[in-house]
């Protein structure tokens, strides 16, 4: 079982990492995360809904850290594959997010290099569905 899903696996992995080192950061520095993302978005969005976006994209990226780690947990146990679904589909909705946030701040080198892990994680969810 483990070798044969290696791959969706070794995915949710790699995703929950780098779902867990972007918060982190965030969190870590969160007076120069408030005023990088304010001066990113500046003009374009306001103050408080720029503060409420971190917000929001912190708790989306610990829940689908979570949900990642339980995923593969219930998927190597017991085989059940609903749990890595929903953590996918939710990687997925918080990268066209972010997506959508860089295109909004005219970032389009960081819009494109989200497109990689979109991919990722959309691939990582066709394996799921097979």
């Amino acid at each position: 079982m483990l070798l044969s899903n290696s791959t969706v696996i070794l995915i949710s992995a790699f995703l929950s990492i780098t779902y867990f080192f972007s918060a982190f950061e965030k969190i870590k520095d969160w007076n120069k995360t408030i005023k990088y993302y304010n001066e990113m978005f500046k003009g374009r969005l306001s103050r408080k809904l720029v503060l409420v976006s971190i917000y929001v994209i912190i708790v989306v990226e610990l829940s689908s850290i979570l949900l990642f780690l339980y995923g593969n947990f219930s998927f190597i146990n017991s085989e059940s594959r609903i749990v890595l679904q929903y953590a996918f589909i939710i990687s997925s909705i918080l990268l066209l997010v972010l997506l959508s946030g860089l295109r909004i701040a005219k970032d389009y080198q960081g819009a494109a290099q989200i497109g990689i892990y979109f991919l990722i994680s959309i691939f990582g969810l066709y394996l799921m569905e097979l």
